[in-house]
């Protein structure tokens, strides 16, 4: 049997997961809970593929599981299954019909399983993730803080309130430099990226926790697992504009920020920056290309185990 023949769809929401065996044809649902999901697990042979949309904060309990077991699984991007689901002409929308159809969408596609990430890559990718969640939170207090800027108890408040966000990034970017300095392949890779232009330390940790494939894949693929490769819109005579969209959205963020900063400091990348814009192409635009032209040198240098150097960096196209 392959892993493709038999898949198991599960779609997942916030309270359960519903799911659907290919094999035998059964519908049955569990609650989206650790222990519920690990005794499902643990009665599944280890050879049986998961297909799941990747819906972020609800599906990480299943996908972390799974990625502790070292199972083969899929994370679907869910405008790809809607899609699909359009295609196949499937019109109803209940969640045992999306796990059917997700079943029946690996069967078809075959798409090429997930790459389980290690125990120390999640524990790195959760402490980011919580950063995030602070890093935001502090930039609503601040905007809060600016706006009640004339009531002294709320000031009060929400100085207090940013004082101990401060105080607990801080704490948690220590906890992750930590977890870094461990590992010997995270240590090594987070000083290669840190060579580049505008790759700061955090950059550096995400790229680490949360792409596992860097270095894996080959140009495109890269590009497209970070959201940064154009799509074209073409139809016969017409030529419509080239967007991007999908991939790891935070990641694509966190490199726009740094094609910015890289462009404004750093002078092989600014002469880039200035060739794309003399050439008509809008500031943002300029900046995007940046950042995809970044993922692919980073990419580069995982790949062969090397620091930023300029002048092979300029042939990358």
């Amino acid at each position: 049997m392959t892993l493709h023949q038999f898949p198991i769809g599960v779609d997942v929401s916030k309270a359960t997961l519903d799911i659907f065996d290919s094999q035998t044809s059964r519908y049955f649902q569990i609650d989206n809970h650790t222990d519920a999901i690990t005794a499902w697990l643990d009665g599944l042979d280890t050879q049986r593929l998961v297909v799941f949309e990747a819906t972020s904060r609800v599906d990480q309990t299943l996908h972390t599981e799974l990625e502790r077991r070292q199972g083969a699984f899929v994370r679907v991007n869910p405008r790809d299954a809607r899609d699909f689901a359009k295609a196949s002409g499937r019109r109803a929308k209940t969640d045992r019909v999306d796990a059917a159809m997700l079943a029946h969408m690996t069967q078809a596609l075959k798409p090429a399983p997930s790459q389980p990430r290690s125990t120390e890559r999640v524990r790195l990718s959760l402490y980011l993730s919580r950063r995030r969640q602070m890093v935001e939170m502090r930039k609503q207090e601040r905007t809060r803080r600016h706006q009640f800027c004339n009531d002294p108890w709320i000031c009060q408040s929400l100085d207090h309130m940013l004082s101990i966000l401060d105080q607990q990034i801080r704490s948690i970017e220590a906890v992750i430099r930590e977890l870094i300095e461990a590992n010997s392949d995270f240590r090594k890779a987070s000083v290669c990226l840190q060579s580049a232009p505008g790759i700061g330390p955090v950059t550096a940790a995400t790229l680490i926790a949360d792409l596992p494939e860097l270095g894996h894949r080959n140009r495109k693929q890269i590009a497209s697992l970070t959201g940064l490769a154009p799509h074209p819109r073409d139809s016969g005579t017409f030529r419509g504009k080239r967007t991007i969209w999908g991939g790891r959205r935070h990641i694509r963020h966190l490199l726009f920020a740094a094609a910015v900063t890289a462009s404004r400091s750093k002078a092989d990348v600014k002469d880039r920056y200035h060739a794309l814009t003399s050439r008509g192409k809008q500031k943002k635009c300029a900046l995007i290309a940046i950042a995809r032209w970044m993922i692919t040198a980073l990419n580069a240098m995982i790949a062969k185990n090397s620091n930023w150097q300029t002048k092979e960096m300029a042939q990358i196209t």
